[in-house]
């Protein structure tokens, strides 16, 4: 459990503090505690280096080589769905983390989704992001952001292998 203490922004942030603190009826009184037990120059060392990170562009560079290692692995998830002929059901003009895709109507995902697993592919059953009745069982979400470039051919080859399995 963490308690929340403040930074010199004023942001709550997570402390490592053991005692319970926040929806209680003394409330109150545990903040001024935690507020007490707060090291100001600490915090304020911690805010300090944060901002140094941030002016010296270390940031900036991260999110850009995000930002490429993204776009190479949706380069290259694009190729192997074209490739092997599964079906986009969706698709953003730029950026995200996933595709969204359709089975045949008669597949029921959840039931895909453990036949990949046992394989080492992991898909999010697309019944989740729908309402209660309106769901649509036959689709599903692929997200890439996490997958080497190297692995994923050979993911969605299992994908589309087990989708002919299943309906042919």
């Amino acid at each position: 459990k963490c308690a929340m203490v403040r930074i010199a922004s004023r942001m709550p942030v997570p402390s490592a503090s053991r005692k319970r603190h926040g929806n209680s009826a003394n409330a109150a009184e545990n903040w001024k505690r935690t507020r007490r037990r707060t090291n100001w120059a600490l915090t304020l060392a911690i805010g300090f280096t944060v901002a140094y990170f941030l002016a010296l562009g270390h940031y900036d560079a991260h999110v850009n080589r995000l930002h490429q290692a993204f776009r190479r692995r949706r380069v290259v998830m694009n190729e192997a769905i074209r490739d092997t002929g599964l079906s986009v059901a969706g698709r953003g003009a730029f950026g995200g983390s996933s595709f969204w895709m359709a089975a045949p109507e008669d597949l029921d995902t959840e039931d895909l989704a453990l036949v990949l697993r046992a394989q080492g592919v992991l898909i999010e059953p697309g019944r989740q992001f729908f309402a209660p009745g309106r769901e649509a069982r036959n689709c599903y979400r692929l997200a890439y952001s996490s997958i080497a470039p190297g692995k994923i051919p050979e993911g969605i080859a299992r994908i589309a292998e087990a989708i002919a399995g299943r309906t042919g």
